[in-house]
Protein backbone atom coordinates (compact mmCIF):
# COMPACT_ATOMS: atom_id res chain seq x y z
CA UNK A 1 0.00 0.00 0.00
CA UNK A 2 2.34 2.54 0.58
CA UNK A 3 4.79 1.50 -2.15
CA UNK A 4 1.38 2.55 -4.31
CA UNK A 5 0.82 5.59 -2.14
CA UNK A 6 4.49 6.31 -3.16
CA UNK A 7 3.86 5.75 -6.85
CA UNK A 8 1.10 8.24 -7.16
CA UNK A 9 2.97 10.50 -5.89
CA UNK A 10 5.88 10.05 -8.15
CA UNK A 11 3.44 10.12 -11.19
CA UNK A 12 1.67 13.70 -9.93
CA UNK A 13 5.20 15.21 -9.58
CA UNK A 14 6.32 14.07 -13.13
CA UNK A 15 3.17 15.41 -14.12
CA UNK A 16 3.04 18.39 -13.05
CA UNK A 17 6.45 19.44 -13.11
CA UNK A 18 6.38 19.08 -17.10
CA UNK A 19 2.93 20.78 -17.69
CA UNK A 20 3.83 24.40 -16.06
CA UNK A 21 5.10 27.32 -17.70
CA UNK A 22 7.83 29.77 -16.58
CA UNK A 23 11.74 28.58 -15.04
CA UNK A 24 12.04 24.84 -14.08
CA UNK A 25 14.80 23.74 -12.19
CA UNK A 26 15.83 20.15 -13.25
CA UNK A 27 18.87 17.56 -13.16
CA UNK A 28 20.63 14.35 -14.22
CA UNK A 29 23.20 12.21 -13.93
CA UNK A 30 24.76 11.79 -17.76
CA UNK A 31 28.25 10.12 -17.63
CA UNK A 32 28.43 9.78 -14.23
CA UNK A 33 28.58 13.10 -13.42
CA UNK A 34 25.56 15.40 -11.90
CA UNK A 35 24.36 17.92 -14.39
CA UNK A 36 22.06 21.04 -13.80
CA UNK A 37 19.77 22.96 -16.38
CA UNK A 38 16.76 25.27 -16.27
CA UNK A 39 13.88 25.40 -18.82
CA UNK A 40 12.09 27.61 -19.87
CA UNK A 41 8.24 27.30 -20.89
CA UNK A 42 6.18 30.18 -22.00
CA UNK A 43 1.87 29.90 -21.06
CA UNK A 44 1.78 30.22 -24.85
CA UNK A 45 3.39 26.87 -24.89
CA UNK A 46 -0.11 25.31 -23.10
CA UNK A 47 -2.31 27.70 -24.62
CA UNK A 48 -0.85 27.26 -28.88
CA UNK A 49 -0.73 23.04 -27.97
CA UNK A 50 1.86 22.70 -30.96
CA UNK A 51 5.09 22.24 -31.92
CA UNK A 52 7.72 25.22 -31.02
CA UNK A 53 11.67 25.35 -31.64
CA UNK A 54 13.94 25.67 -28.51
CA UNK A 55 17.12 27.79 -28.45
CA UNK A 56 20.03 26.11 -25.81
CA UNK A 57 21.89 28.98 -24.54
CA UNK A 58 25.17 28.59 -22.91
CA UNK A 59 26.66 30.97 -20.15
CA UNK A 60 30.48 31.84 -20.05
CA UNK A 61 33.13 30.84 -18.09
CA UNK A 62 32.85 30.95 -14.38
CA UNK A 63 29.37 31.66 -14.50
CA UNK A 64 26.04 29.23 -13.76
CA UNK A 65 22.37 29.03 -15.03
CA UNK A 66 21.25 30.52 -12.38
CA UNK A 67 22.44 33.92 -13.12
CA UNK A 68 22.50 33.71 -17.23
CA UNK A 69 18.81 32.62 -17.32
CA UNK A 70 18.08 36.33 -16.57
CA UNK A 71 20.37 37.20 -20.30
CA UNK A 72 16.91 38.29 -22.24
CA UNK A 73 15.53 35.40 -24.33
CA UNK A 74 12.53 34.21 -22.04
CA UNK A 75 11.18 37.72 -22.27
CA UNK A 76 10.85 37.12 -26.53
CA UNK A 77 9.93 33.27 -25.57
CA UNK A 78 6.44 34.35 -24.33
CA UNK A 79 5.42 36.15 -27.35
CA UNK A 80 7.23 34.03 -30.24
CA UNK A 81 5.95 30.82 -28.21
CA UNK A 82 9.23 28.82 -28.15
CA UNK A 83 11.24 26.82 -25.14
CA UNK A 84 14.88 28.41 -23.68
CA UNK A 85 17.28 25.80 -22.21
CA UNK A 86 19.81 26.74 -19.96
CA UNK A 87 22.45 23.50 -19.39
CA UNK A 88 25.24 24.62 -16.67
CA UNK A 89 28.97 23.33 -17.44
CA UNK A 90 30.93 21.89 -14.59
CA UNK A 91 33.81 23.31 -12.57
CA UNK A 92 36.93 23.10 -14.38
CA UNK A 93 39.91 21.01 -12.01
CA UNK A 94 42.24 23.60 -10.12
CA UNK A 95 40.47 26.82 -11.06
CA UNK A 96 37.32 25.53 -9.83
CA UNK A 97 35.25 28.10 -12.25
CA UNK A 98 32.44 26.40 -14.54
CA UNK A 99 33.56 25.96 -18.28
CA UNK A 100 32.48 23.64 -21.32
CA UNK A 101 34.83 21.29 -22.45
CA UNK A 102 34.55 23.35 -26.07
CA UNK A 103 37.71 23.45 -27.32
CA UNK A 104 39.02 26.36 -25.99
CA UNK A 105 42.43 26.21 -24.99
CA UNK A 106 45.15 27.79 -22.60
CA UNK A 107 47.73 29.44 -24.46
CA UNK A 108 46.17 27.36 -27.69
CA UNK A 109 47.11 23.90 -26.11
CA UNK A 110 45.45 23.47 -22.72
CA UNK A 111 41.69 22.23 -23.25
CA UNK A 112 39.71 23.03 -20.52
CA UNK A 113 37.57 20.46 -18.92
CA UNK A 114 39.24 17.92 -21.36
CA UNK A 115 38.01 15.07 -19.43
CA UNK A 116 33.93 16.16 -19.72
CA UNK A 117 31.82 14.95 -22.76
CA UNK A 118 29.86 18.75 -23.37
CA UNK A 119 28.77 17.15 -26.46
CA UNK A 120 27.57 14.28 -25.13
CA UNK A 121 25.51 15.77 -22.43
CA UNK A 122 24.12 18.53 -24.91
CA UNK A 123 23.11 15.84 -27.57
CA UNK A 124 21.38 14.01 -24.30
CA UNK A 125 19.71 17.00 -23.34
CA UNK A 126 18.28 17.74 -26.65
CA UNK A 127 16.81 14.27 -26.78
CA UNK A 128 15.61 14.93 -23.09
CA UNK A 129 13.79 18.13 -24.03
CA UNK A 130 12.16 16.86 -27.00
CA UNK A 131 10.87 14.09 -25.28
CA UNK A 132 9.22 16.13 -22.79
CA UNK A 133 7.93 18.82 -24.63
CA UNK A 134 6.18 19.33 -28.58
CA UNK A 135 9.77 20.62 -30.14
CA UNK A 136 9.66 21.28 -33.85
CA UNK A 137 13.18 19.23 -34.43
CA UNK A 138 13.73 20.98 -37.49
CA UNK A 139 14.00 24.25 -34.98
CA UNK A 140 16.75 23.22 -32.67
CA UNK A 141 18.92 26.62 -32.08
CA UNK A 142 22.07 27.31 -30.09
CA UNK A 143 22.93 30.22 -28.67
CA UNK A 144 26.15 31.38 -26.40
CA UNK A 145 28.59 33.95 -24.54
CA UNK A 146 31.71 33.81 -24.14
CA UNK A 147 33.20 30.30 -23.45
CA UNK A 148 29.36 29.46 -24.78
CA UNK A 149 29.85 30.80 -27.55
CA UNK A 150 32.92 28.51 -28.19
CA UNK A 151 30.93 25.34 -27.01
CA UNK A 152 28.20 26.77 -29.98
CA UNK A 153 30.93 26.20 -32.47
CA UNK A 154 31.64 23.18 -31.25
CA UNK A 155 28.40 21.89 -31.61
CA UNK A 156 27.56 23.23 -34.40
CA UNK A 157 31.39 21.08 -35.78
CA UNK A 158 30.21 18.09 -34.58
CA UNK A 159 26.52 18.16 -34.32
CA UNK A 160 25.14 19.98 -37.44
CA UNK A 161 22.61 17.57 -38.59
CA UNK A 162 20.63 18.32 -35.04
CA UNK A 163 20.81 22.33 -35.15
CA UNK A 164 19.26 24.54 -37.47
CA UNK A 165 21.75 27.70 -36.61
CA UNK A 166 24.00 29.16 -33.68
CA UNK A 167 24.54 32.33 -32.59
CA UNK A 168 27.70 33.22 -30.71
CA UNK A 169 28.94 36.33 -28.51
CA UNK A 170 32.49 36.82 -28.04
CA UNK A 171 33.54 33.07 -28.62
CA UNK A 172 35.04 31.85 -31.56
CA UNK A 173 36.30 28.30 -32.85
CA UNK A 174 38.76 26.94 -29.96
CA UNK A 175 42.35 26.41 -30.97
CA UNK A 176 41.97 22.46 -29.37
CA UNK A 177 39.15 22.05 -31.98
CA UNK A 178 39.52 20.24 -35.20
CA UNK A 179 36.38 21.45 -36.84
CA UNK A 180 34.53 19.55 -39.71
CA UNK A 181 31.28 20.43 -39.41
CA UNK A 182 30.53 18.09 -43.10
CA UNK A 183 28.08 20.80 -44.30
CA UNK A 184 26.58 24.49 -44.26
CA UNK A 185 25.79 25.93 -40.41
CA UNK A 186 24.02 29.66 -40.81
CA UNK A 187 25.75 31.32 -38.19
CA UNK A 188 25.09 34.93 -36.51
CA UNK A 189 28.54 36.04 -34.79
CA UNK A 190 28.82 39.26 -32.22
CA UNK A 191 32.22 40.69 -30.81
CA UNK A 192 33.74 43.95 -29.96
CA UNK A 193 36.86 45.06 -30.93
CA UNK A 194 37.79 46.00 -27.19
CA UNK A 195 37.05 42.88 -25.72
CA UNK A 196 40.21 42.26 -22.93
CA UNK A 197 38.90 38.46 -22.27
CA UNK A 198 38.55 37.13 -25.42
CA UNK A 199 40.67 39.67 -28.10
CA UNK A 200 39.57 40.27 -31.30
CA UNK A 201 43.01 40.18 -32.92
CA UNK A 202 44.89 38.02 -30.95
CA UNK A 203 42.45 35.35 -29.01
CA UNK A 204 44.77 33.13 -26.32
CA UNK A 205 42.11 30.78 -26.44
CA UNK A 206 41.03 30.01 -30.42
CA UNK A 207 40.74 31.96 -33.38
CA UNK A 208 40.48 35.81 -33.50
CA UNK A 209 37.40 36.97 -34.85
CA UNK A 210 37.87 37.69 -38.62
CA UNK A 211 39.88 34.32 -38.86
CA UNK A 212 36.54 32.71 -37.07
CA UNK A 213 34.33 34.83 -39.36
CA UNK A 214 36.75 32.97 -42.59
CA UNK A 215 35.79 29.68 -41.54
CA UNK A 216 32.58 29.83 -41.38
CA UNK A 217 32.23 32.07 -44.55
CA UNK A 218 34.66 29.20 -46.52
CA UNK A 219 32.80 26.46 -44.61
CA UNK A 220 29.31 27.48 -46.14
CA UNK A 221 30.96 28.30 -49.48
CA UNK A 222 29.57 31.90 -49.70
CA UNK A 223 30.43 35.09 -51.56
CA UNK A 224 33.74 36.22 -50.21
CA UNK A 225 32.33 40.09 -50.84
CA UNK A 226 29.84 41.05 -47.67
CA UNK A 227 26.81 43.62 -47.66
CA UNK A 228 27.96 45.76 -45.17
CA UNK A 229 25.83 48.15 -43.01
CA UNK A 230 26.42 50.64 -40.37
CA UNK A 231 24.12 50.36 -37.76
CA UNK A 232 22.61 53.82 -36.39
CA UNK A 233 24.05 55.06 -33.68
CA UNK A 234 21.29 55.56 -31.52
CA UNK A 235 22.01 54.86 -27.77
CA UNK A 236 25.25 57.60 -27.53
CA UNK A 237 27.22 54.62 -25.53
CA UNK A 238 30.71 54.99 -27.67
CA UNK A 239 30.29 51.75 -29.97
CA UNK A 240 30.18 51.83 -33.58
CA UNK A 241 28.36 48.85 -34.89
CA UNK A 242 29.29 47.69 -38.52
CA UNK A 243 26.79 44.34 -39.49
CA UNK A 244 28.67 42.01 -42.43
CA UNK A 245 26.00 39.60 -44.35
CA UNK A 246 27.82 36.62 -46.78
CA UNK A 247 25.57 35.47 -48.92
CA UNK A 248 25.10 33.23 -52.01
CA UNK A 249 26.31 30.78 -50.34
CA UNK A 250 26.07 27.34 -52.05
CA UNK A 251 23.36 25.42 -49.46
CA UNK A 252 21.31 28.94 -49.15
CA UNK A 253 22.67 29.38 -46.15
CA UNK A 254 24.10 32.76 -44.69
CA UNK A 255 26.84 34.13 -42.08
CA UNK A 256 26.21 37.51 -40.09
CA UNK A 257 28.85 39.46 -38.56
CA UNK A 258 28.67 42.24 -35.97
CA UNK A 259 31.91 43.98 -35.50
CA UNK A 260 31.34 46.10 -32.17
CA UNK A 261 34.02 49.36 -32.75
CA UNK A 262 34.76 49.80 -28.95
CA UNK A 263 32.86 47.06 -27.81
CA UNK A 264 33.88 45.20 -24.95
CA UNK A 265 33.64 41.62 -23.20
CA UNK A 266 29.71 41.87 -23.19
CA UNK A 267 26.35 41.31 -24.41
CA UNK A 268 24.31 44.12 -25.92
CA UNK A 269 20.50 45.42 -24.74
CA UNK A 270 18.06 47.39 -26.20
CA UNK A 271 17.71 51.01 -24.50
CA UNK A 272 21.46 50.82 -23.48
CA UNK A 273 22.87 50.16 -26.92
CA UNK A 274 22.08 50.47 -30.78
CA UNK A 275 20.98 47.24 -30.83
CA UNK A 276 19.52 44.24 -28.76
CA UNK A 277 21.45 40.66 -29.23
CA UNK A 278 18.70 38.31 -28.36
CA UNK A 279 16.02 40.25 -29.87
CA UNK A 280 18.74 40.06 -32.92
CA UNK A 281 19.60 36.88 -32.57
CA UNK A 282 15.71 35.37 -32.64
CA UNK A 283 15.54 37.07 -35.85
CA UNK A 284 18.12 35.09 -37.32
CA UNK A 285 17.17 32.10 -36.25
CA UNK A 286 13.35 32.32 -37.72
CA UNK A 287 15.05 32.25 -41.02
CA UNK A 288 16.50 28.25 -40.86
CA UNK A 289 15.19 25.15 -40.05
CA UNK A 290 16.99 21.85 -40.64
CA UNK A 291 14.63 18.70 -42.62
CA UNK A 292 12.84 16.72 -39.35
CA UNK A 293 14.61 14.35 -37.62
CA UNK A 294 13.92 10.77 -39.97
CA UNK A 295 12.53 8.33 -38.27
CA UNK A 296 10.65 5.42 -39.49
CA UNK A 297 8.09 4.81 -36.45
CA UNK A 298 5.58 7.78 -37.16
CA UNK A 299 2.36 6.85 -37.98
CA UNK A 300 0.63 9.21 -40.73
CA UNK A 301 -2.39 9.27 -38.66
CA UNK A 302 -2.13 10.11 -35.25
CA UNK A 303 -3.77 9.25 -32.33
CA UNK A 304 -5.13 12.83 -30.88
CA UNK A 305 -4.06 14.05 -26.96
CA UNK A 306 -1.26 14.26 -24.77
CA UNK A 307 1.35 11.13 -24.59
CA UNK A 308 3.54 11.36 -21.45
CA UNK A 309 6.45 8.79 -20.46
CA UNK A 310 8.57 9.03 -17.06
CA UNK A 311 11.41 9.54 -16.07
CA UNK A 312 13.20 10.22 -18.72
CA UNK A 313 15.89 9.75 -19.32
CA UNK A 314 15.14 6.92 -17.33
CA UNK A 315 16.38 3.22 -16.54
CA UNK A 316 15.43 -0.13 -17.11
CA UNK A 317 11.62 0.71 -16.03
CA UNK A 318 9.32 3.20 -17.17
CA UNK A 319 5.87 4.13 -17.08
CA UNK A 320 3.63 5.16 -20.19
CA UNK A 321 0.65 7.99 -19.30
CA UNK A 322 -2.20 7.50 -21.87
CA UNK A 323 -4.34 9.07 -19.75
CA UNK A 324 -4.65 12.53 -21.94
CA UNK A 325 -5.11 10.47 -25.28
CA UNK A 326 -8.45 10.56 -27.30
CA UNK A 327 -10.63 7.28 -26.21
CA UNK A 328 -10.28 5.34 -29.56
CA UNK A 329 -9.73 1.80 -28.38
CA UNK A 330 -6.06 1.42 -27.57
CA UNK A 331 -4.28 -2.22 -28.78
CA UNK A 332 -0.73 -2.13 -27.73
CA UNK A 333 2.55 -0.44 -27.04
CA UNK A 334 5.46 -0.85 -28.51
CA UNK A 335 9.59 0.19 -27.70
CA UNK A 336 11.31 0.42 -30.99
CA UNK A 337 14.78 2.03 -31.76
CA UNK A 338 16.07 4.71 -33.36
CA UNK A 339 15.90 2.50 -37.03
CA UNK A 340 12.30 1.39 -36.00
CA UNK A 341 12.64 -2.17 -34.87
CA UNK A 342 10.53 -2.95 -32.51
CA UNK A 343 12.26 -4.82 -29.07
CA UNK A 344 9.22 -4.42 -26.66
CA UNK A 345 5.38 -4.93 -27.38
CA UNK A 346 2.79 -5.30 -24.94
CA UNK A 347 -1.00 -5.69 -25.43
CA UNK A 348 -2.57 -3.07 -23.33
CA UNK A 349 -6.66 -3.49 -25.00
CA UNK A 350 -8.06 -5.46 -21.57
CA UNK A 351 -6.02 -2.83 -19.40
CA UNK A 352 -8.04 -0.21 -17.54
CA UNK A 353 -5.15 1.28 -16.26
CA UNK A 354 -3.98 4.54 -17.36
CA UNK A 355 -0.45 4.21 -16.21
CA UNK A 356 1.40 1.02 -18.17
CA UNK A 357 4.53 -0.27 -16.64
CA UNK A 358 7.34 -1.36 -18.99
CA UNK A 359 10.89 -2.87 -18.32
CA UNK A 360 13.18 -2.39 -21.01
CA UNK A 361 15.91 -4.87 -20.82
CA UNK A 362 17.95 -2.78 -23.96
CA UNK A 363 21.37 -1.15 -24.17
CA UNK A 364 21.63 2.95 -23.34
CA UNK A 365 20.28 5.47 -26.17
CA UNK A 366 17.09 6.62 -27.70
CA UNK A 367 14.20 4.89 -28.27
CA UNK A 368 10.36 5.80 -29.17
CA UNK A 369 7.33 4.32 -27.06
CA UNK A 370 4.66 4.39 -29.57
CA UNK A 371 1.04 3.80 -28.44
CA UNK A 372 -1.16 2.09 -31.11
CA UNK A 373 -5.26 2.11 -31.40
CA UNK A 374 -7.28 -1.11 -32.84
CA UNK A 375 -8.20 2.07 -35.89
CA UNK A 376 -4.31 1.74 -37.01
CA UNK A 377 -3.59 5.28 -35.45
CA UNK A 378 -0.62 5.74 -33.05
CA UNK A 379 1.49 8.31 -30.86
CA UNK A 380 4.83 8.17 -30.71
CA UNK A 381 7.51 9.65 -28.09
CA UNK A 382 11.26 9.60 -27.43
CA UNK A 383 12.61 8.12 -24.34
CA UNK A 384 16.36 8.16 -23.23
CA UNK A 385 17.58 5.12 -21.54
CA UNK A 386 20.29 5.96 -19.41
Amino acid sequence: MKRGLFLIIVLFQCLQTYSQSGFIWDNYHFDNRFRRYITYVPQKYFDENKAVPVIFALHGFGDNIDNFRGIGFHKIADTANFIVVFPEALPVPILGSNGWNSGAALVGEIPFNDGVDDVGFLNSLMDTIMSRYMIDSSRVYFAGYSFGAFMCNRMACEKRSRIAAIGTVSGTIGSALECNPGGSMPIIYFHGTSDNVIDFQTNAYGLPAFENLKFWVNNNTCNNEADTVRVPDIADDYRRIIHYTYHDCTQGDEVEFYKVNNGEHEWLFEGENDMDYNKTIWAFFQKWQRPQVPTGVFNHQIIGGELKVFPNPGQQDLYVDISRLDNVGLKSVQVLDLVGKVILEKNIAQQNDNYIRLSVDASSGIYFIKVIAEDGKSKSIKWVKE
